[in-house]
Protein backbone atom coordinates (compact mmCIF):
# COMPACT_ATOMS: atom_id res chain seq x y z
CA UNK A 1 0.00 0.00 0.00
CA UNK A 2 1.65 3.11 -1.23
CA UNK A 3 0.39 6.32 0.16
CA UNK A 4 -0.15 9.25 -2.21
CA UNK A 5 2.35 11.33 -0.22
CA UNK A 6 5.15 8.77 -0.74
CA UNK A 7 4.32 8.42 -4.44
CA UNK A 8 4.51 12.17 -4.90
CA UNK A 9 7.75 12.46 -2.91
CA UNK A 10 9.66 9.57 -4.55
CA UNK A 11 8.34 9.50 -8.10
CA UNK A 12 10.83 9.59 -11.01
CA UNK A 13 11.41 12.45 -13.37
CA UNK A 14 8.53 13.47 -15.56
CA UNK A 15 8.35 12.60 -19.23
CA UNK A 16 9.20 16.21 -20.18
CA UNK A 17 12.36 16.18 -18.05
CA UNK A 18 13.51 12.90 -19.63
CA UNK A 19 12.93 14.23 -23.17
CA UNK A 20 14.78 17.50 -22.42
CA UNK A 21 17.71 15.59 -20.89
CA UNK A 22 17.88 13.31 -23.94
CA UNK A 23 17.87 16.26 -26.33
CA UNK A 24 20.61 18.06 -24.36
CA UNK A 25 22.80 14.95 -24.26
CA UNK A 26 22.29 14.32 -27.98
CA UNK A 27 23.19 17.95 -28.79
CA UNK A 28 26.39 17.69 -26.72
CA UNK A 29 27.41 14.45 -28.43
CA UNK A 30 26.74 15.84 -31.93
CA UNK A 31 28.63 19.07 -31.21
CA UNK A 32 31.58 17.10 -29.78
CA UNK A 33 31.75 14.87 -32.85
CA UNK A 34 31.53 17.95 -35.07
CA UNK A 35 34.38 19.66 -33.21
CA UNK A 36 36.60 16.57 -33.48
CA UNK A 37 35.85 16.29 -37.22
CA UNK A 38 36.63 19.96 -37.78
CA UNK A 39 39.90 19.65 -35.82
CA UNK A 40 41.00 16.61 -37.83
CA UNK A 41 40.22 18.37 -41.12
CA UNK A 42 42.06 21.58 -40.19
CA UNK A 43 45.13 19.74 -38.89
CA UNK A 44 45.31 17.41 -41.91
CA UNK A 45 45.23 20.21 -44.51
CA UNK A 46 47.96 22.70 -43.50
CA UNK A 47 48.81 25.78 -45.56
CA UNK A 48 52.48 24.74 -45.77
CA UNK A 49 54.60 21.66 -45.05
CA UNK A 50 58.34 21.14 -45.28
CA UNK A 51 60.86 18.31 -45.21
CA UNK A 52 64.64 18.35 -44.84
CA UNK A 53 66.21 16.35 -47.67
CA UNK A 54 69.87 16.67 -46.77
CA UNK A 55 72.72 18.78 -45.43
CA UNK A 56 76.48 19.16 -45.78
CA UNK A 57 79.21 20.90 -43.79
CA UNK A 58 81.68 22.38 -46.33
CA UNK A 59 83.79 23.99 -43.58
CA UNK A 60 83.77 24.79 -39.85
CA UNK A 61 81.72 27.96 -40.30
CA UNK A 62 79.16 26.90 -42.88
CA UNK A 63 76.33 24.37 -43.11
CA UNK A 64 74.28 23.90 -46.26
CA UNK A 65 70.76 22.50 -45.98
CA UNK A 66 68.44 21.24 -48.71
CA UNK A 67 64.71 21.01 -48.10
CA UNK A 68 61.36 20.88 -49.87
CA UNK A 69 58.49 23.29 -49.16
CA UNK A 70 54.90 22.53 -50.23
CA UNK A 71 52.47 25.43 -50.08
CA UNK A 72 48.69 25.32 -50.54
CA UNK A 73 48.89 27.87 -53.36
CA UNK A 74 51.70 29.71 -55.10
CA UNK A 75 50.56 32.87 -53.30
CA UNK A 76 50.92 31.41 -49.79
CA UNK A 77 53.67 33.25 -47.91
CA UNK A 78 55.73 30.92 -45.73
CA UNK A 79 58.57 31.37 -43.26
CA UNK A 80 60.90 28.43 -42.57
CA UNK A 81 63.34 28.07 -39.65
CA UNK A 82 66.56 26.05 -39.85
CA UNK A 83 69.00 25.39 -37.01
CA UNK A 84 72.57 24.06 -37.18
CA UNK A 85 73.85 22.30 -34.08
CA UNK A 86 77.23 21.04 -32.86
CA UNK A 87 78.18 17.62 -31.50
CA UNK A 88 77.36 18.83 -27.96
CA UNK A 89 73.83 19.74 -29.17
CA UNK A 90 74.47 23.47 -28.84
CA UNK A 91 72.90 25.68 -31.49
CA UNK A 92 75.75 27.13 -33.57
CA UNK A 93 73.74 28.76 -36.37
CA UNK A 94 70.22 29.71 -37.37
CA UNK A 95 68.62 30.81 -40.62
CA UNK A 96 65.13 32.06 -41.45
CA UNK A 97 63.96 31.60 -45.03
CA UNK A 98 60.96 33.40 -46.48
CA UNK A 99 59.16 31.67 -49.35
CA UNK A 100 56.93 34.13 -51.21
CA UNK A 101 57.51 33.46 -54.90
CA UNK A 102 57.57 30.41 -57.09
CA UNK A 103 55.58 27.23 -57.54
CA UNK A 104 53.56 25.47 -54.86
CA UNK A 105 56.33 22.89 -54.33
CA UNK A 106 59.92 24.07 -54.22
CA UNK A 107 63.29 22.50 -53.48
CA UNK A 108 65.47 25.03 -51.66
CA UNK A 109 69.15 25.11 -50.72
CA UNK A 110 70.20 27.41 -47.86
CA UNK A 111 73.59 28.31 -46.40
CA UNK A 112 73.74 28.68 -42.62
CA UNK A 113 76.68 30.56 -41.12
CA UNK A 114 77.90 28.85 -37.94
CA UNK A 115 79.95 29.97 -34.92
CA UNK A 116 81.91 26.71 -34.96
CA UNK A 117 81.80 23.32 -36.61
CA UNK A 118 78.27 21.97 -36.96
CA UNK A 119 77.35 18.30 -36.75
CA UNK A 120 73.84 18.51 -38.13
CA UNK A 121 70.99 20.67 -39.35
CA UNK A 122 67.37 20.59 -38.21
CA UNK A 123 64.44 22.04 -40.10
CA UNK A 124 62.16 23.39 -37.38
CA UNK A 125 59.35 23.71 -39.90
CA UNK A 126 57.51 26.36 -41.87
CA UNK A 127 54.67 28.64 -40.83
CA UNK A 128 52.27 31.06 -42.50
CA UNK A 129 50.36 34.03 -41.07
CA UNK A 130 47.36 31.70 -40.58
CA UNK A 131 49.32 28.58 -39.54
CA UNK A 132 51.39 29.30 -36.48
CA UNK A 133 52.36 25.67 -35.79
CA UNK A 134 55.53 24.81 -37.77
CA UNK A 135 55.17 21.94 -40.22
Amino acid sequence: MDSPVLQQRYRGPSRVHRVVAGVVIAALVVSGIGFIGWSVFVQSTPDVTSQLTGFTMPNDHLAVASFVVKRKTQFTKATCELVAFASDHAVVGEQTVRVVDGPEQQALRVEIRTDRAADGVDLQGCTTPDQLRPR
